[in-house]
């Protein structure tokens, strides 16, 4: 399970950063939707019981909380004067948002089991 979830997180953050290039826009609106949605649906997940919540999923769960919490703000704080669009920090804030999703993989806490003879 742990592998399909961080398979959809990459290829929804190639998807988002390929329309952002195409667009030639930041799309902070569209992003702060995506980082809630994604929210949203890990939480129901983990109620659904289709996670079994462990220790090793709160790495991943604090990172998606935080992404949602700056959604919220973004969304509730209407248009602001950003930093207009450029490719090179665009790509650099996504290998970030790649780099933070494999760093918190949740194989990393916990994934070996002791062997019990």
């Amino acid at each position: 399970m742990a592998y399909i979830i961080l398979t959809i997180a990459f290829l929804v953050e190639a998807v988002f950063t390929a329309y952002c290039v195409v667009s030639k826009s930041n799309q902070p609106k569209a992003k702060s939707i995506i980082r809630i949605s994604v929210l949203a649906a890990f939480i129901v997940l983990a109620l659904l019981s289709a996670i079994e919540w462990s220790f090793r999923w709160y790495g991943l769960a604090m990172l998606l909380f935080i992404w949602g919490v700056i959604g919220v703000s973004t969304l509730l704080n209407g248009k602001r004067t950003g930093k207009e669009y450029n490719l090179g920090r665009m790509i650099g804030k996504r290998f970030l948002a790649f780099l933070l999703i494999a760093t918190v993989k949740p194989e990393r806490w916990g994934c070996y089991r002791m062997v019990q003879k």
